[in-house]
């Protein structure tokens, strides 16, 4: 990859470095690259790939996810735990990363996309239930109407 500084940049491309589950139907560069245990980590998967652009796109999910869990942890929410809880294990998934290869778990994808969704959206809801809400006229200015239709 050092060589081809478009392929360090962007990868062999998705799928090409991977073995498949029907025989006969491994990424073009499988063999030649499985020596150098491509599959190992998911860092070292995710960089023979997808390279380094594909690396930074995956931190900034991860960051995202992670940004969503905090503000989730300091809103009003009841369920603010679920913030806190999520905010480590997005870091704990991350580091994750440089030791095995998590991403062919593929419970732990779902899991981890699965509990992110629903981090952001319960941050969104939090965000939108403590927006600034219009203020209602003064109560000088109020008039109240009776049943009858008249202004009191």
């Amino acid at each position: 990859l050092a060589e081809n500084w478009m392929q360090l940049l962007f990868g062999l491309g998705p799928g090409n470095v991977s073995a498949a589950f029907l025989p006969g139907m491994d990424g073009a560069y499988y063999e030649q690259y499985q020596r150098y245990g491509v599959s190992m980590t998911s860092i070292g998967y995710i960089i023979w790939e997808l390279g380094l652009m594909g690396l930074l796109v995956y931190a900034s999910l991860f960051v995202v996810m992670w940004k969503n869990a905090r503000a989730l942890a300091k809103s009003n929410l009841e369920l603010h735990w679920l913030g806190g809880w999520w905010s480590v294990c997005v870091v704990l998934f991350f580091l994750g990363f440089f030791y095995k290869d998590l991403l062919r778990f593929d419970e732990m994808g779902f899991l981890i996309f699965f509990f992110g969704g629903v981090v952001s959206a319960l941050r969104n809801y939090a965000a939108e239930s403590t927006a600034p809400v219009r203020r209602a006229r003064p109560a000088a200015a109020r008039k109240k109407l009776t049943l009858a239709g008249q202004v009191s």
